[in-house]
C-alpha cells in the first residue's frame, strides 16, 4: 500500500519520500514490527506549499507527560478509514480529519505501549487508519503556558471497546536515533 504524505489537509501536492527504515527485528514484539522511519526527499521539494509544511517539531513537542498523564487530557489526530475515500474516476483522495480525546488508561502489555479511554468516538464504527496518529497530553502546569507533549504513535483501537493503545514516544525516537546512527555510519 502506498503512502501518501500530504503538506495540509487542503493540498493535493504530495510530501516527496524515500530510504524507508525498518526497526530491526531483534524480538517478537508485533506492536513494532510495522514500525518504519521515513524520510523526507528534501532535494525533490520544488513547490511553496510542500516547503511551508507545518510538521510536529520534536524539541519543542517532546516535554514530560508520564507524570502528568493521570490529570492531563489527551487527543489523537488522524485520518480514519471510514471518512476518506479514493475516487479513480476522477483521479480524487479525500480524508476528513477527526480529533478523538480522552483520557491516560495506563500502561498496557508490553510495557512500552499504552492505552487512552477515548470519551467520544465521533460515531466511528472502526479505528482503521488511525495507526500511525499522534497522540498528545495536553499538558498544563502552575504559571506556564499549556502545551501540547507528544506521547506516541496510534497501533490499535477499537471504539466498541473506548480505548487505543499506542506506542510510547520514546520507542518512536529510538527509532530515529537508530536510522541517524546509521546513516553516520554509511558516510
Amino acid at each position: 500500500m502506498p503512502i501518501c504524505v500530504f503538506p495540509s489537509e487542503t493540498s493535493h501536492k504530495l510530501i516527496p519520500l524515500k530510504d524507508v527504515f525498518y526497526v530491526p527485528q531483534s524480538s517478537e514484539d508485533e506492536d513494532i514490527a510495522d514500525l518504519a522511519v521515513i524520510r523526507v526527499d528534501v532535494g525533490r521539494i520544488a513547490h511553496s506549499e510542500i516547503a511551508a509544511a507545518s510538521l510536529i517539531d520534536l524539541s519543542r513537542a517532546c516535554g514530560e507527560w508520564k507524570a502528568y498523564a493521570g490529570d492531563a487530557p489527551f487527543f489523537v489526530i488522524g485520518y480514519p478509514g471510514e471518512r476518506s475515500n479514493l475516487n479513480y474516476e476522477p483521479l480524487e483522495f479525500r480524508a476528513d480529519r477527526e480529533t478523538l480525546f480522552g483520557t491516560y488508561g495506563g500502561t498496557s502489555s508490553p510495557p512500552h505501549v499504552h492505552s487512552l479511554r477515548v470519551s467520544d468516538t465521533r460515531s466511528l464504527e472502526r479505528f482503521g487508519g488511525l495507526s500511525g496518529a499522534p497522540v498528545f497530553a495536553w499538558i498544563e502546569l502552575a504559571d506556564q503556558r499549556p502545551i501540547p507533549v507528544l506521547c506516541g504513535m496510534v497501533l490499535r483501537g477499537t471504539p466498541q471497546s473506548g480505548m487505543i493503545h499506542f506506542l510510547d514516544r520514546d520507542v518512536l525516537l529510538d527509532a530515529l536515533n537508530e536510522k541517524r546512527q546509521l546513516e553516520q555510519q554509511e558516510c
